[in-house]
This record gives structure tokens, C-alpha cells and sequence, in this order.
């Protein structure tokens, strides 16, 4: 108890022993120093522990802070080494993808019909990665050119606000989507991640000639609603507001 800083307790204690033990000694006729005799080498140890209690207290949270701040600047380094690793990935990939093409144009060689579309595809997908970080990573980066260069127009939103999801919910987006992005031959599909704290965790929206279907991903279930009109949905302004 003098450790953790209750220094008046134990005191309050030994002078209650003294105290029933006279009481004891006097009623059996020996005397009350006959009784606190008995307790009083508890007195030296008490003592003893509470003057070390103010020497190891401070110490010891002197220790307890050190670990706490130990703590706290592994996790920032942590941090910081994830955040380090992540642009050096992001900037591989930039590179990969981008350098060839960027070249190219530095070179002042004209651009043939064919590069001008690769240059339209090849922004659309930078601008998924920083528009939809998250949808980035649902490994759909093949299926979206693909449905791109088929003159599907493919838009990523992401408004989670959440790094990470749970990988079931990843597994159901990642399927919705591909299987849409796969079969769509025109027109448009709009992959969204919706705000966090809502029934509806994603959504994936097709619309083409023939009419527009929507499917919705919940955290306990996939629900493709029906088909509706092709006029159910503008193709003006923002999707899924």
C-alpha cells in the first residue's frame, strides 16, 4: 500500500493492532505494554516501507512514462514506415504505368490514335486510384480497362472515409463489380463505397440500352434490386447523391 501512495492506511492499521491487543493484555491482567509488545516489531518494517515508498514511486513512474513514450514512438515509427512503403509502392506504379507514355510525349513524336486512347484509359485509372484509394486494391484495375476500352464509362467512388473494411464485404464488392464491369458492353457502371454507418455498405450501378439495375452490398448480404427504366437514373451529375 506505500508503494501505490496509501501511506496514512496502513499506519490507521498497526495503531488499531496496538490498540486491540492492549485492550486484550489489560483484560487478561498482563498490562497493555504486555500486549503491544506483540505488534510493535511490525512498527520497523512499516516504517521502512514508507520511506522507500518515496524513493520507489517516483521511480517507478519515471519507468511507466518511459514505456508509454517507448510505446507511442514505436507506433509512430510504424506509422511512418507504413507511409514510407506505401508511396514507394505508389510510386512504382506510377512510374510503371505512367514513364512509358510520358516519354513518348517528351520525345515530340505525334501521338497516333491509338496512344490518345491509352493516354484517355491511363488517366482514368490514375484518377480511380486517388478518387477511390480503396477500390484500387478490389484487384479490378484489369476489368475496368478492359470494360474502358470496350467504351464502357467506368467511374470508382469512394466515400467510406475508412482505410479498411471487412474482407467479406470486400469479397462482395469485388464481385459485384466484376461480374458488372465484365458484362457491360456500353454505357456506364458506377462503383461506390458508401459513408460509413449506413445499411448499405457499396453499391454498384449499371445503365445501358437496356435499362439501368442497381446492386447493393449490406454488411449481411448481397440485394440486387430490379430492373428499372433507363430514364430511372440521370446521366448527368453526380450518381448514388
Amino acid at each position: 500500500m506505500n508503494v501505490r501512495g496509501r501511506r496514512i492506511a496502513p499506519w490507521i492499521g498497526l495503531l488499531g493492532m496496538v490498540l486491540v491487543f492492549a485492550v486484550w493484555a489489560v483484560a487478561v491482567g498482563r498490562g497493555a505494554a504486555y500486549g503491544i509488545s506483540f505488534v510493535a516489531i511490525d512498527a520497523a518494517p512499516l516504517a521502512m516501507a514508507t520511506l522507500l515508498s518515496f524513493t520507489l514511486r517516483p521511480t517507478a513512474k519515471a519507468v511507466f512514462s518511459l514505456r508509454a513514450q517507448t510505446t507511442e514512438r514505436v507506433a509512430e515509427l510504424a506509422a511512418q514506415t507504413a507511409g514510407a512503403d506505401e508511396r514507394e509502392k505508389q510510386a512504382r506504379h506510377l512510374d510503371r504505368l505512367a514513364r512509358p507514355m510520358i516519354e513518348k510525349i517528351a520525345s515530340g513524336e505525334p501521338l497516333t490514335a491509338a496512344e490518345r486512347g491509352e493516354c484517355a484509359l491511363l488517366e482514368a485509372h490514375l484518377r480511380d486510384r486517388l478518387r477511390a484509394p480503396i477500390l484500387s486494391t478490389l484487384e479490378l484495375d484489369e476489368a475496368a480497362y478492359s470494360a474502358r476500352q470496350r467504351g464502357v464509362e467506368v467511374i470508382f467512388l469512394d466515400d467510406s472515409g475508412t482505410p479498411e473494411q471487412d474482407p467479406a464485404v470486400i469479397a462482395s464488392v469485388r464481385e459485384a463489380a466484376a461480374h458488372a464491369l465484365q458484362e457491360a458492353a456500353g454505357g456506364r457502371v458506377c462503383v461506390r463505397m458508401w459513408p460509413s454507418g449506413r445499411e448499405t455498405v457499396a453499391s454498384v450501378l449499371v445503365t445501358d440500352a437496356a435499362g439501368t439495375r442497381r446492386t447493393e452490398i449490406t454488411a449481411d448480404e448481397v440485394e440486387e434490386l430490379p430492373r428499372l427504366g433507363t430514364q430511372a437514373v440521370p446521366r448527368a451529375g453526380r450518381p448514388f447523391a
